[in-house]
């Protein structure tokens, strides 16, 4: 086993150093300074070597770091720091089953196990024991070093780390049998992932609902247990015969993927229209003329695209709300609580829009499938014709963000009105009609930035700094937003006012500097 371990990490610094060495001939600025035979340089080899090795434990630690981070920093906004471990131990059963190694895609296993010929059998149990303790060491350690903010003595903070790693050993085993009978992972299966998360969720908000806590007994009594299940997991994974087969046909595919993306990047795909998609219904350009016969066309042939994702939101958002209206329901303790939560946090919506706006898949649709064509041409560039597509295209942009948006507002407004608040009939209104004007701010900056941008070049690939800064500058200023406190009138006419006026500057811009800024690069 540690044979095969080394073999792995020998042929994972080749192909590290390899990338390493071909980045540097092929950059303009260093092929000029490192000359000569780099792949026989030693000092080079070395440095790579430990450059590999320092970024990625660095990457580990960092990532898992992330994690830890995001379940402390949610648990302390809801006052409910003392439930991390139940909260950790559930997030690690659906992980159990979403975030598993053995059958997961990766070019990695191709070289070993296709090109290379390493054994899967002895691949497998080398990589299983192998995560086995590289996550129970890293989790242990930062539980250990948090366990004075968290309150959990050394005892439990072990444990549940040992409990997470052997719960991750067993889903290992359950993704192996639910792909001999399907053909594919859980992972791979979006209806039953989202069904599971949503469980998970649920039972996390009844364990924080009911007060329901794991004794020092439950987790020992739950470790003795997985480590017999893992076990016979274990021994189970290293003698199924079909494993062979499974890593012959799911990382031969692996390589396909990624010689596609070569072509075609991810996002690209994602916005790649279909066959029947082409198929428009007569009466949906009926009437229409110019502009607005060429944007309904683009946009009735990318509505499934533009539309997905705004349909996904929307259900989580209705789930959302749905539990909070059910616990408001049947228990008179928390109402009170919910509405006063969501009253000093209201610019928080901000936040929430921000993530649920579709603007920048739906640009990237427009340039991939349109603009990239059509700006070689001069009139495309011409001011009023910007213009009168800016006009169309945002009324579209505006009706897909609204989706969610309109959910939001509805669920928003039904939570406040079933718990204890005293606002007004007049502030209800303004809370809902500010959450439509947040949706119509991104709607339309995301789509002026595009035009004034225009983050992409000639080869369909995202090149504008410019675009990543002004994207991260918008997060960043709604997020200092949520630093004050607003009533509910106040910040609705902030909101409000502001939108009408970054719609008239935005189509003053668009109009004057859209010439010179959209086109290709």
């Amino acid at each position: 086993m540690l044979n095969v371990l080394r073999k792995s990490f020998i042929i994972d610094y080749t192909i590290s150093f390899n990338s390493f060495v071909y980045r540097f001939k092929n950059t303009k600025l260093l092929r000029h300074i490192f000359k000569g035979d780099l792949y026989n340089n030693k000092s080079l080899k070395i440095f790579v070597r430990i450059l590999t090795a320092f970024l990625s434990i660095f990457r580990l630690i960092l990532f898992r770091g992330i994690y830890f981070a995001i379940i402390i920093y949610l648990l302390f906004l809801l006052k409910k720091i003392d439930y991390f471990k139940e909260v950790f131990l559930l997030l690690a059963v659906l992980g159990m089953f979403i975030n598993t190694n053995t059958l997961k895609r990766s070019v990695k296993k191709y070289y070993n196990i296709i090109l290379l010929k390493m054994d899967p059998i002895s691949y497998t149990r080398a990589s299983i024991v192998y995560t086995f303790c590289q996550d129970l060491i890293l989790n242990t350690i930062i539980l250990l070093s948090l366990s004075n903010y968290l309150d959990i003595n050394s005892i439990t903070c072990i444990l549940i780390a040992l409990i997470s790693c052997l719960l991750k050993v067993i889903g290992e085993y359950i993704n192996i049998l639910y792909y001999k009978k399907f053909n594919k992972t859980i992972a791979n299966n979006n209806y039953l992932v989202y069904a599971i998360s949503i469980a998970i969720f649920l039972i996390i908000g009844i364990f924080i609902l009911l007060h329901i806590k794991f004794s020092l007994l439950f987790l020992i009594i739950s470790t003795c247990i997985l480590l017999c299940l893992a076990f016979i997991s274990y021994i189970r994974i290293i003698k199924e015969q079909k494993i062979v087969t499974f890593y012959k046909r799911i990382n031969s595919e692996s390589i396909m993927v990624q010689q596609e993306q070569n072509i075609l990047s991810t996002r690209q795909l994602a916005v790649e229209i279909s066959k029947k998609d082409y198929k428009i219904a007569e009466k949906k350009l009926k009437g229409k003329t110019g502009y607005k016969y060429f944007n309904t066309i683009f946009f009735e042939r990318h509505k499934r695209i533009l539309q997905r994702s705004a349909i996904y939101f929307s259900i989580f958002i209705m789930i959302f709300f749905t539990g909070l209206i059910t616990i408001i329901l049947f228990s008179n303790t928390y109402d009170a609580k919910i509405s006063s939560f969501i009253l000093k946090h209201l610019p928080w919506l901000l936040i929430i829009m921000y993530f649920t706006n579709r603007g920048s898949i739906i640009t990237e649709a427009m340039f991939i499938n349109c603009d990239h064509f059509m700006l070689s041409f001069n009139f495309y560039r011409e001011p009023k014709v910007i213009l009168n597509l800016f006009k169309e295209r945002l009324k579209v942009v505006t009706k897909v963000n609204l989706i969610p948006a309109i959910i939001l507002g509805i669920g928003l407004i039904l939570t406040l009105i079933m718990s204890t608040n005293s606002l007004s009939i007049l502030e209800y209104i303004l809370i809902f009609i500010t959450i439509i004007f947040i949706s119509v701010f991104f709607s339309v900056h995301y789509l002026v930035i595009y035009y004034l941008l225009q983050p992409y070049d000639i080869n369909l690939k995202m090149r504008s700094i410019s675009y990543s800064v002004i994207s991260f500058l918008t997060y960043f200023i709604c997020y200092e937003i949520t630093k004050y406190e607003f009533t509910p009138i106040n910040f609705s006419l902030m909101i409000i006012i502001a939108t009408i006026f970054y719609i008239i500057i935005a189509l003053i811009l668009v109009y004057k500097r859209a010439k010179y800024t959209f086109r290709l690069k």
